[in-house]
């Protein structure tokens, strides 16, 4: 299985941007506010087989919503049936994807395919001793989950019977945006996207630091790494 990375468009920049006024003008035919709609693109970055949960504070970062503005815009998305709240966070039903996946690609058409970070790097990892498996995985999505590591706040999270993925914002969300992603039986990625490349290369170490240890102390694993360098990057899950 290829790594299924989540690969983020400018989002902390679309409110802010001709593109946002844009999107006023192309979602009121779909009963959709700006922020609703800011929301939804937010959210519809994974794989379509995949169940995606965000925490309140990483949508409210990637956002940039007021914390009210925020609530307002969940509560209406859940009463169309487009968002639910569950009890580890909010995820998209099958039809808020649909219209999630729509409104992504015809941002990225209208700002001329203009991404938020210039960079990405990545590191591959291997588990040494013992092997991934699903009770892991469950293991690691109950200890990663909501967890902070340095300037990294959590995101979201990601899971289906393949893979984990765990994704966090930096303390500005236009700093860095960073995943571990593990597939069985070995195969450990540590991804990451910003404009610097000294906060890229530092983040990154802090989360291959942070999986050799989680590995080694909660599951009894090993893990070693290689680095590897992509800049600049294509967008995967939107060009599909």
């Amino acid at each position: 299985m290829e790594n299924p990375s989540v690969i983020v468009p400018g989002s902390a920049d679309i409110r802010s941007s001709a593109d946002y006024r844009l999107l006023r003008s192309s979602v009121a035919d779909l009963g959709l506010t700006p922020d609703e709609a800011l929301l939804l693109m937010m959210m519809g970055h994974t794989p379509e087989q995949a169940k995606t949960v965000y925490s309140f504070q990483g949508l409210r970062r990637a956002t940039h919503l007021h914390q009210a503005q925020l609530t307002k815009a969940l509560n209406r998305l859940s009463s169309k049936g487009d968002v639910i709240k569950t009890t580890d966070g909010y995820e998209l039903t099958e039809a808020g994807k649909k219209i999630a996946k729509s409104l992504a690609k015809e941002w990225l058409k209208r700002s001329s395919g203009k991404l938020n970070f210039a960079h990405f790097l990545q590191a591959k990892g291997e588990v040494i001793e013992g092997k991934l498996d699903n009770s892991t995985l469950n293991v690691l999505k109950k200890h990663f989950y909501g967890k902070w590591f340095a300037h990294l706040r959590f995101y979201s999270m990601t899971f289906d019977k393949g893979y984990l993925q765990v994704n966090w914002l930096g303390n500005n969300p236009r700093e860095v945006f960073a995943s571990l992603t593990f597939v069985p039986p070995r195969q450990i990625t540590a991804s990451v996207q910003s404009n610097d490349e000294e906060t890229l290369r530092t983040s990154l170490q802090i989360l291959t630091d942070r999986a050799k240890n989680e590995l080694k102390e909660e599951i009894a694993l090993d893990a070693e790494f290689s680095f590897e360098d992509y800049d600049p990057f294509d967008v995967e899950y939107l060009a599909s």
